[in-house]
């Protein structure tokens, strides 16, 4: 999925929408369990239009949507092409 931001310039002390700017979501970070210092973190990248798991307690593996379980610690976005 896309998000997109609007970019804004200042111009003599003004404001102004300038252009807007897609960016696509390239990896996720997941952290599961009840608090920050307890529990575990997992890393989701986006290859292609498949999802890879990173997560040091079990092999990755690939999946064609993302489905998250947990809260999002943090999300990254890539500037898109379109």
């Amino acid at each position: 999925s896309e998000i997109e931001i609007p970019f804004f310039q200042k111009t003599h002390g003004f404001l102004r929408f300038h252009f807007s700017r897609k960016y696509r979501v390239v990896a996720v970070a997941e952290h599961l369990g009840l608090t920050a210092k307890s529990g575990h973190y997992v890393a989701y990248t986006k290859v292609g239009e498949n999802w890879w798991c990173h997560n040091d307690e079990r092999d990755p593996f690939v999946n064609s949507s993302l489905n998250l379980d947990s809260d999002i610690s943090m999300i990254l976005y890539q500037l898109s092409d379109s």
